[in-house]
């Protein structure tokens, strides 16, 4: 896919002092995230066809490379997307499948997100209240003197939050096996340097040496609980 570029009323960076009023919110929220070695919370979310999908279902014929973002209004993140997009493929050979979450769109932005979902080659689902982005701890709240800049730029937030909260996803990439093990967690303090997708390609390539090395291990059938 080639790479979404941004339009041409793409806001400035934020300055120096904002970034590090955004970094300093996203190093705290970033100590509760999972970590590898955590069982993932499963989820049921739609897609922007209405379409809902489980994480059990997603990871019932392999692992699943689950990435949190902020949304199509985040220019960093497209790129994040276009990147993930590139090594699809590869991901794809390798046995594991890509999912995308991120917050509802604003009215603003809603029509970019739903093309922008019919043309990615991978799931992109829809996390109402963003309550799964909290269950995995990676959600912060935006301090209050940057609130009407992200508001500006098309950023909606969670209408269910606390008195107080302005949630905002901490981008972050998760790698979870088929019984629902963390693998690989990357939590990205500094949204403008996620992990890059090859990296995803290469530790899923790793799970399948370790698997054929330890047939009961990575891989073992997820027993299948109520919800």
């Amino acid at each position: 896919m080639p790479k979404i570029e941004p339009g041409p009323s793409t806001p400035q960076e934020l300055d120096a002092d904002q970034m590090a009023a955004i970094t300093m919110e996203v190093a705290a929220a970033s100590n509760r995230a999972l970590r590898a070695g955590a069982i993932a919370p499963n989820f049921h979310l739609r897609d922007h066809g209405g379409r809902q999908f489980s994480l059990e279902e997603i990871t019932a014929s392999g692992p699943a490379i689950v990435h949190f973002y902020r949304g199509s209004w985040c220019t960093y993140c497209q790129n994040s997307l276009a990147d993930l997009s590139v090594s699809h493929d590869n991901i794809r050979a390798a046995g594991a499948r890509v999912v995308a979450i991120a917050p509802p769109p604003s009215p603003r932005f809603l029509a970019a997100a739903q093309v922008e979902a019919r043309h990615l080659p991978f799931l992109t689902l829809i996390d109402e209240g963003m309550k799964v982005a909290v269950a995995y701890g990676v959600a912060y709240t935006l301090p209050a003197q940057l609130r009407a800049i992200y508001l500006e730029r098309g950023y909606s937030p969670p209408h269910n939050s606390r008195a107080g909260e302005w949630l905002v996803p901490i981008t972050a990439t998760y790698l979870i096996g088929t019984d629902g093990t963390i693998v690989l967690g990357a939590v990205d303090v500094d949204y403008r340097n996620p992990l890059h997708s090859q990296q995803l390609v290469t530790a899923v390539k790793g799970m399948h040496r370790r698997a054929n090395a330890w047939p009961s291990g990575t891989f073992k059938a997820r027993t299948p609980q109520g919800h």
